[in-house]
């Protein structure tokens, strides 16, 4: 439903002036220039009062002497019986706007004193002058055209605006605004075009940086690639550490196309343009059961690496067991890849009222407060080489954050320079939990 703010009320108001001043100036053209009503003129009514009793049995010379009176003096003449029946009327010439005045009453005696009827007299102005009449319509015409002019105007500059804003924004000029700041709705109007030019602006922002990151990644392992088949074309034998590199880098290559597929499934929804997974089916999870096993596949991926466990007896969950699994594969890995190798990195678990906790600790180098806001994004690394020695591609924690997310959790970090990280999963607990 359209919910009227102020521009509504505003163009109903003005609406309602200018019908209210049209009124007003009719008025006005119809009265101004003219006194007010008169009274008639006693006296010279009296006389015609009079002189009409004189001529009672002389009906026609009566009624010329009515008319005389009448054109004369401009009113309107009734004369009635003595029962109030009318027996003779005068009308002054008509005339387009005339205003009546009161009407006055006199007797009608005949020569002897006795009353034979009444006399009503009622004065006639004329209408005003045509050059009065013509200021009257040029006033009102310039009235309307001057109340539509100053709502046309209001209504008509902030859509000129937001027009040539959405022109420009069109055109390529992606950090162009309306700039409008109003409490009506063309001014929510305009928040809105903002804020849709902000969201596209920034997605194609991440657009292009996306395919620069994976342009970077795919450059190294194909450079390599290319180099060994030189040598295989120029009849050199390879040897086996060459072959093995060749082999790591068929694994990266497919490694980050699988995950650039998964990716490509998940959608981007709300104003934070956060990457939701599909809803996956939920079912009753033994946590613990789930952490030990990703300490076992911990353990095999970095041999010599420590890790600490910190176990309930029992814990259960609802969740997806393999976005879980995921999840917290790729934060142990994150862990041990900036985590300092003298100290073990922590996994623990442990429940809380609301549900479940997972927390991944390591002692490292940490992240900068700047650099913790922008970690869940895809490719985003802290260390700006992006070399394969300190990290991966940068999409670990972005999916780590997806796979919770889609099961109704959340994942946050908390970081201290120098310090080190701990990364947290809150998950709902299940039904059957102790």
């Amino acid at each position: 439903m359209i919910r009227l703010r102020r521009l509504g009320p505003g163009l109903y108001v003005a609406t309602v002036v200018q019908l209210v001043a049209a009124l007003a100036l009719a008025a006005v053209w119809l009265r101004v220039g003219q006194p007010p009503p008169p009274d008639p003129e006693i006296a010279p009514a009296a006389a015609l009062a009079t002189a009409l009793g004189a001529l009672a049995d002389r009906p026609e010379a009566r009624q010329r002497v009515l008319q005389s009176y009448a054109d004369h003096v401009r009113a309107q003449l009734l004369l009635a019986d003595a029962a109030g029946r009318p027996v003779a009327s005068a009308e002054p010439p008509p005339a387009l706007g005339a205003v009546r005045g009161r009407t006055a009453s006199l007797p009608v005696r005949g020569p002897d004193g006795a009353e034979l009827g009444r006399l009503d007299v009622t004065p006639v102005l004329p209408p005003p002058p045509r050059r009065l009449v013509g200021s009257i319509v040029a006033a009102l015409l310039l009235a309307l055209a001057g109340t539509t002019a100053l709502l046309a105007r209001r209504v008509v500059r902030p859509l000129a605006a937001l027009e040539e804003a959405a022109r420009r924004f069109g055109e390529g000029e992606l950090n162009r605004r309306s700039g409008i700041r109003r409490d009506d709705e063309l001014g929510s109007l305009a928040r809105s075009f903002d804020e849709m030019a902000s969201r596209i602006s920034s997605l194609i922002e991440q657009q292009s940086q996306f395919l620069g990151n994976v342009s970077h990644e795919l450059r190294t392992p194909l450079a390599r690639m290319r180099a060994a088949l030189d040598l295989a074309a120029a009849g050199l034998a390879l040897d086996p550490e060459i072959m093995g590199d060749l082999a790591r880098d068929v694994g990266e290559l497919e490694r980050l196309v699988r995950e650039l597929l998964e990716l490509a499934r998940w959608q981007v929804h709300g104003p934070e343009r956060r990457f939701v997974a599909p809803a996956p089916d939920l079912e009753p999870v033994d946590l613990v059961s789930l952490a030990r096993d990703a300490g076992q596949r911990f353990g095999l991926r970095h041999p010599g690496r420590g890790l600490r466990l910190e176990l309930p007896p029992g814990l259960e969950v609802r969740a997806s067991v393999v976005l879980l699994r995921r999840a917290l594969d790729n934060l142990l890995d994150n862990a041990a890849a900036y985590a300092d190798r003298a100290a073990p990195v922590v996994l623990a678990v442990r429940a809380e009222r609301a549900g479940a906790v997972v927390e991944v600790r390591d002692r490292g180098p940490g992240m900068s407060p700047s650099d913790l806001e922008r970690a869940f994004e895809p490719f985003f690394r802290a260390e700006p080489s992006r070399s394969r020695r300190t990290g991966g591609v940068g999409l670990g924690l972005s999916f780590a954050r997806m796979a919770v997310q889609a099961q109704g959790g959340d994942l946050v970090l908390r970081s201290e320079p120098g310090v080190g990280m701990t990364a947290t999963i809150l998950l709902r607990r299940g039904p059957q939990t102790p």
